[in-house]
């Protein structure tokens, strides 16, 4: 009998993503959280953290935005919370390292989209300079950090580059997810992408779990059952990436919203008709709900570890197993996709 990895613990969730204010000083194209304008921008109150604290009491934290350093409660949000990712576009670390510093932030997530001028056609132009100086000043500051990066067709090519000249150089780790607007890649190419990633060093990943069933881990999705997702007009989602499913909000009784989430589970965590021959269905089910990556799964064309180690001569296995272990806990100790 395989493991139920979906159980719903009543007063503990073990990952829980804030978007805590609407306001940002980017436009990036997709985004979901642009105001009207910033004066109508939307932010959680310190009384709303605190319910979350109380009512989820959550093991990871991943502090969202828009740019969560322009939210007017930074400091109390990271005095309140533990084990810390902040999610941001890089612009205002500088002035901020101290505060990062004095409380328990175990990860920066810089966001980037790919080379200089498709990152800067998403996210406006300077923001792709800005991001890499982010990265250096967190290197400097002795404060852990790695590239978010969204991945699709149109930016395949840059991933490669990225490795090459911005991860081994820095010494920071790419965390590779797709970009939920663009169609997947298909089998051959998330093949080649699952090879290159493999291949890197400094722990890049996908963050998908597909891509951990692949390494031999128990790849799954966890919305809604060890993680759930706050968003700045106090609605809660199984995932930051699931807007339009709401399990309640903030103030609702918990009880009623475990009985939201058992019912998001039983409705959406199935396994898809394409992958029920698959060895790994029943703990990944067919990986993100959000993104229909499964479609193009290496797993389909029975590419996993084994199958990297005989298409490269002389793999070291202590070494390449030494580097799962370091994609592993990059995870373990943030909250990624």
């Amino acid at each position: 009998m395989s493991k139920n990895f979906d159980i719903i613990r009543e007063d503990k969730v073990r990952e829980v993503a804030i978007h805590v204010t609407q306001r940002c000083n980017l436009h990036c194209k997709g985004c979901y959280a642009h105001p009207i304008n910033d004066d109508l921008a939307k932010q959680l109150s310190i009384t709303d953290l605190r319910w979350i604290d109380e009512t989820f009491h959550p093991e990871k934290t991943v502090l969202l935005g828009g740019e969560p350093f322009l939210y007017d409660y930074l400091p109390e949000a990271l005095a309140l919370f533990r084990n810390i990712t902040i999610s941001t576009n890089g612009y205002f670390l500088e002035k901020n390292i101290k505060l990062i510093q004095e409380n328990d932030v175990k990860q920066l997530q810089i966001s980037i989209e790919g080379k200089e001028e498709y990152n800067d056609y998403i996210r406006g132009k300077g923001s792709f300079k800005k991001a890499i100086e982010a990265g250096k000043i967190a290197k400097d500051n002795n404060i852990n950090c790695y590239f978010r990066v969204g991945y699709c067709e149109k930016n395949l090519k840059d991933i490669e580059w990225l490795l090459e000249n911005i991860s081994d150089k820095m010494e920071i780790p790419l965390a590779l997810l797709p970009r939920i607007e663009e169609p997947p890649l298909s089998i051959k190419k998330q093949v080649w992408l699952f090879d290159k990633i493999t291949s890197a060093e400094n722990g890049s990943i996908v963050a998908m779990p597909h891509f951990w069933q692949y390494l031999g881990k128990n790849g799954r999705c966890n919305a809604g059952s060890e993680r759930l997702n706050v968003t700045y007009d106090k609605k809660i989602t199984p995932c930051h990436l699931m807007w339009n499913y709401t399990l309640g909000y903030i103030g609702d009784d918990r009880q009623i919203i475990n009985r939201a989430r058992e019912l998001f589970i039983q409705s959406h965590k199935t396994i898809p008709n394409d992958c029920r021959f698959c060895p790994n269905a029943e703990v990944c089910k067919g990986g993100c709900l959000v993104t229909p990556t499964h479609l193009g799964c290496p797993l389909k064309a029975n590419f996993r570890l084994g199958t990297y180690i005989n298409m490269h001569e002389n793999v070291d296995i202590n070494k390449l197993r030494d580097k799962v272990e370091t994609m592993t806990n990059l995870v373990k100790e943030s909250l990624i996709c």
